[in-house]
């Protein structure tokens, strides 16, 4: 019982990984306060073909933040200046390091803003965790049925009475060596003894 209890719970804790997975990791109405001529950055590890996802506005309508994509190299993507609310998204082209950067050019006043930002997973990614999440489940399914298989045929088995306790014999009582008789002998006579010269 306790073997396909751990198994069900190794499955159940694969799927809700796998489901956690699949769901867009969004970080929800995120507020930070941007210094005067600093850059607030978020880092991903990213493969080829996921896609970042934003909604960002300062709480401020007259404040504005530059805003900008960057790779590993330092190269921008999806950049724009001075700008108070954008909401976008761009497909990550290479597997990598990847940057989502906000600049405040303003020399004097912090700037505040908040922000959702998600990544969704390239489908061909999907498929393989989804493969995986499968093969997983099915393992522990299989695990699971053996293991009832084997206590349902413990219990279907019918109570064998143990044999007695070996009992020793009483040690075999030897008989006396065999000794061959024979039929009594007649009494031998001595030879008869003639005279001499007869």
């Amino acid at each position: 019982m306790k073997f396909r209890r751990g198994i069900a719970a190794v499955g159940v804790v694969w799927l809700v990984i796998g489901v956690s997975l699949l769901v867009p990791s969004t970080v929800r109405a995120t507020i930070v306060e941007i210094n005067p001529l600093s850059t607030y950055t978020l880092t991903h590890h990213l493969q080829a073909g996921d896609v970042i996802s934003w909604d960002w506005h300062t709480t401020n309508p007259s404040e504005g933040l530059d805003f900008w994509i960057e790779d590993i190299s330092g190269t921008r993507y999806s950049s724009r200046d001075s700008v108070h609310s954008w909401e976008g998204s761009f497909p990550v082209p290479e597997a990598g390091t990847w940057y989502v950067r906000w600049h405040n050019d303003n020399w004097f006043t912090p700037v505040t803003v908040e922000y959702d930002v998600g990544i969704n997973v390239a489908s061909g990614a999907l498929n393989w965790l989804w493969i995986i999440i499968i093969i997983i489940v099915v393992i522990a399914v299989i695990l699971a049925v053996v293991a009832a298989a084997n206590a349902a045929r413990k219990r279907q088995q019918p109570y064998q009475q143990q044999p007695p306790p070996y009992q020793q014999q009483p040690p075999y009582e030897q008989q006396p060596p065999y000794q061959q008789q024979y039929p009594p002998q007649p009494p031998q006579e001595p030879p008869e003894q003639k005279p001499p010269g007869y």
